[in-house]
């Protein structure tokens, strides 16, 4: 008990850390088109600005990976790191260039803007999640639907938290065992929905015994955890460069 709570807890300050840490925005307002990235508005002084890419502008390609779609684009922005040079491929009037983009921290202004506040809003929220949790887990730590309960409240922020920029580039510099004990919480997130289930089932009273009904609410979950754990977790984390030539999916051997 006291391991897992550990390990929530350290979760938490690596998402704090993270969110204070992470790289500021390209400054692109995007359009979406087939084979590219229309830029349709930069922002001034942004990091796009000074790199000199201009409305109207088609990103193709970054750091020599083709942009397809918008799920292609947003992995781009998950594994952007501070200070970390991105090559961009933009084509401009039928001519191909290319642009060396650097982002750096986000001015402390930011945290006062609506976004900003936001973001401290949905940290606040997580905490007291984390906190409700530990106190019910703590409180009747030999009540097995409790903790049944205390695990979802706990796993819920852990799925939604993991795609901040800025957390996968601190991740990979913990030490692999560390690195392993904190990726247990984003289990708990992948699995949060049949955990809730399981919860709402058992509590305030059971609603069914049958086995095979346990079986439909948790082998997708069981099935698909292994693939989650090495797409979410490995490949993210530890390929970030491979990241959008995978995607949708992480490939094994790709």
């Amino acid at each position: 008990m006291y391991a897992l709570a550990a390990c929530f807890l350290s979760h938490f300050v690596l998402v704090v850390a993270s969110r204070f840490s992470e790289p500021q925005g390209m400054g692109i307002r995007n359009g979406f088109a087939s084979g590219g990235v229309t830029v349709q508005a930069v922002s001034p002084d942004s990091p796009a600005a000074r790199a000199g890419i201009q409305p109207g502008d088609r990103v193709v390609a970054v750091d020599a990976q083709s942009i397809a779609d918008r799920y292609h684009w947003w992995l781009v922005g998950m594994t952007n790191e501070l200070d970390r040079p991105r090559r961009l491929q933009i084509e401009r009037t039928g001519d191909k260039r290319e642009v060396m983009l650097t982002l750096g921290r986000r001015p402390w202004s930011f945290w006062w803007s609506k976004t900003g506040l936001l973001n401290l809003i949905f940290l606040g929220s997580q905490s007291t999640y984390l906190a409700l949790a530990l106190f019910i887990a703590f409180r009747r730590p030999h009540d097995a639907v409790a903790r049944i309960g205390a695990l979802a409240l706990a796993g819920a922020p852990s799925a939604l938290v993991w795609w901040q920029a800025g957390t996968f580039a601190i991740w990979r510099q913990l030490p692999g065992p560390l690195a392993f004990f904190l990726a247990i919480p984003r289990l708990a997130g992948m699995a949060v929905a049949p955990t809730a289930l399981a919860f709402l089932a058992l509590f305030p009273r059971r609603l069914f015994r049958a086995r095979w009904v346990w079986t439909l609410v948790w082998a997708p979950a069981l099935l698909l955890l292994p693939w989650d754990a090495y797409y979410h977790v490995y490949c993210l984390i530890y390929r970030p460069e491979r990241a959008v030539a995978v995607s949708p999916g992480c490939r094994l051997g790709a």
